[in-house]
């Protein structure tokens, strides 16, 4: 049998989401409001919104689940952030964790 580490990320799906979303709130998202109006602000939109998508993509895999549950951060990140959280783990469920 092979044996197989899990890391502190991936044994705290939803604490890294939170932990995550949050830093990149408060380092681009207020960064936007401040300055907003020059380029520096779409800059700091797109890498918002990019860490964000990136880093919840990345849970949903490790989840075991379809990337269309993405589409749930249309209703605004912190709805689609707490129906990620609720999401079951399939992968812990069937015993699969590598």
């Amino acid at each position: 049998m092979v044996s197989y580490k899990m890391n502190w990320f991936q044994k705290h799906l939803n604490w890294t989401l939170v932990i995550v979303v949050l830093a990149a709130w408060l380092l681009f998202g207020c960064g936007v409001s401040i300055a907003s109006g020059t380029w520096l602000a779409t800059i700091m939109f797109f890498l918002w919104v990019g860490i964000t998508l990136g880093v919840s993509a990345w849970v949903l895999r490790e989840k075991g689940r379809s990337l269309w549950n993405l589409l749930w951060l249309g209703l605004g990140y912190v709805p689609g952030i707490i129906i990620f959280m609720c999401m079951e783990n399939k992968k812990a469920a069937m015993g699969f964790l590598g």
